[in-house]
């Protein structure tokens, strides 16, 4: 592509992904999926439970209720603005 062809159309290749790493940002996150020109909200599951007061998540995080609450609320929020939504995850050891 030429450089004019760049940038003529370079504003439409942009994708703004949102991260959702505290507790504050998770109480804003319809206020954030509703912004225009956000494409995308992405969880940060450990710097959120961090932020929610816990140390870490583990492969176990399943249990901490709370914050997959908070998760399961910034990825509503993320589909009712019909925005992408992503999580952070590994894969399993086996």
């Amino acid at each position: 592509m030429s450089s004019r062809g760049y940038l003529a159309t370079v504003n439409e290749r942009v994708v703004a992904i949102v991260q959702i790493e505290s507790l504050k940002a998770v109480g804003n996150c319809e206020e954030i999926a509703a912004v225009d020109g956000v494409d995308m909200l992405f969880v940060g599951p450990n710097d959120l439970a961090i932020s929610m007061g816990y140390v870490a998540l583990d492969s176990n995080h399943g249990s901490i209720g709370e914050v997959l609450m908070a998760i399961a609320r910034v990825l509503k929020a993320a589909k009712d603005a019909g925005k992408y939504a992503g999580h952070f995850a590994l894969g399993q050891k086996r």
